[in-house]
């Protein structure tokens, strides 16, 4: 019986370690929570590939310490694509909640440069165009609330003040609040 469960375990994984099961287990709860939230139609599916591409900004963020230009990119052809398509939200809110976002990251960005890298500045003017104008202030408010919350546990755990975090996964939060409640 313990050689069963043992085998047992040893294949459960099949060769993936536990943060890629953690993250199929939260692309997955991403895409049932769009289909509760918005039931069965584009928006649901738009908000499922938002939510998608959020999450794999913040697995390469965490693993890469990097938001790569060509990932932004590719992004950014798909959330532009489905905005004007779906219209939700408009193209004008888009683009508006883009280039806010955009700007206040890249003044920020500027002001204190060991503070945060290019491409989270990229990844807050993405995030502004998939949730639009006003959300786009809401959900980096809510991301540098859920990176303050993570910097502030690490202190308080001991680790060292001038270790970097990853950035993407925090924005991701704020953008994942707003996407599912507004």
């Amino acid at each position: 019986m313990q050689r069963l469960t043992a085998r047992t375990a040893s294949l459960s994984f099949a060769g993936w370690d536990r943060r890629r099961w953690l993250a199929s287990m939260l692309a997955l709860g991403f895409g049932l929570l769009a289909l509760l939230r918005f039931g069965w139609g584009l928006v649901a599916l738009q908000t499922m590939i938002f939510a998608w591409l959020l999450l794999l900004f913040a697995v390469v963020d965490l693993e890469q310490r990097l938001v790569p230009d060509r990932l932004l990119l590719a992004a950014l052809s798909v959330v532009l694509v489905l905005n004007l398509w779906l219209q939700n939200p408009t193209i004008f809110s888009s683009l508006t909640g883009g280039v806010v976002a955009l700007a206040i990251f890249a003044l920020i960005h500027l002001a204190r440069p060991a503070g945060m890298g290019w491409g989270d500045v990229k990844l807050a003017g993405l995030i502004g165009l998939m949730v639009g104008f006003p959300n786009a202030l809401f959900a980096l408010l809510l991301g540098m609330i859920a990176g303050g919350v993570v910097a502030l546990f690490l202190l308080l755990r001991g680790e060292d003040r001038k270790q970097s975090l990853p950035y993407a996964p925090a924005l991701a939060v704020g953008a994942w609040i707003m996407l599912y409640l507004f």
